[in-house]
């Protein structure tokens, strides 16, 4: 199950299955092959992660229609955050409210995910992307290999999305494929 925001969504990455938390469910062998076999396999998959999701969005929308479809998932991805900080963005004092806030919203999300999901789920979150690639500017001058629309993570960035995913899911060392 992926949640959250336009981190995990296909729209800019190039079409349905293209996005970071799709490639983590079904990888396009054929187009990346260094990747074939990293993938959720024959596990079910939704994707109920959003445009412009807030912690307010995943709280009052997404987590609600996961209920309401009754999937008990045993895997979640959750990215969301960066549309709370960057509604503040320019303010610090706004920007530390709202990271607090954020850690609130996240923690009530979590508990609500325990009731949601399989007894013992793996979840994956992920909030504040930096589309400086490090360097504080915005615009950096190699943008075009991670980014689209500004923040928006297109094919490559995807791919480096679901790396993570995929890493926080089976960290060097552990047991497991």
């Amino acid at each position: 199950m992926a949640l959250g925001d336009s981190i995990s969504i296909d729209d800019y990455a190039g079409g349905p299955g293209r996005g970071g938390a799709s490639l983590l469910a079904r990888n396009h062998d054929r187009d990346i092959p260094q990747w074939r076999g990293r993938d959720l396999g024959d596990a079910s998959w939704a994707n109920l992660a959003t445009d412009g999701a807030t912690t307010t969005t995943l709280l009052d929308v997404q987590l609600p229609r996961l209920r309401r479809l009754g999937l008990e998932p045993s895997i979640v991805t959750l990215t969301v955050g960066g549309n709370d900080v960057l509604g503040s963005y320019g303010d610090t004092r706004a920007v530390l409210r709202t990271v607090h806030t954020v850690g609130e919203r996240v923690a009530r999300a979590l508990e609500a995910l325990h009731e949601l999901t399989r007894p013992d789920p793996s979840v994956v979150v992920a909030t504040v992307y930096d589309p400086s690639d490090g360097t504080g500017d915005p615009p950096p001058a190699d943008r075009d290999l991670w980014y689209c629309d500004i923040i928006e993570p297109n094919a490559w960035g995807a791919s480096g999305v679901r790396a993570a995913f995929w890493e926080a899911l089976h960290p060097v060392g552990a047991p497991g494929p």
